[in-house]
């Protein structure tokens, strides 16, 4: 037996990844302005921390190119779970960014 993507799926995939790419980047960046702006005790983190959604963002763009180049279907399914899981980390990161700013507003407003 085996296992494939559905159309469905492959698209619900592509739909995620390209609104982390462009909403989820965009989200971080500002948030990130608000916490410069609004610093709380605890959330400092480093350069390298603050470029893992970026680079979740490089990871996905670069899967999404590889997978159209190769012509190996097992090679194109891997590249297809590992896009999934890319974007489902990406869009969690975009969670744990929103709770980070509700937690700044209701601190300053608060």
């Amino acid at each position: 037996m085996e296992w494939t993507f559905s159309e469905k799926l492959k698209r619900i995939c592509n739909v995620l990844s390209v609104a982390y790419i462009v909403i989820g980047c965009a989200f971080y960046s500002w948030v990130m302005d608000v916490r410069d702006a609004y610093p709380l005790q605890g959330y400092l983190v480093d350069g390298v921390l603050s470029s893992i959604p970026y680079i979740i963002a490089a990871v996905v763009i670069f899967i999404f190119v590889f997978k159209y180049c190769v012509t190996n279907p097992k090679v194109f399914k891997v590249c297809n779970i590992a896009s999934l899981f890319a974007a489902a980390s990406g869009h969690i990161a975009l969670v744990v960014q929103f709770v980070y700013y509700l937690d700044i507003i209701k601190t300053y407003q608060g």
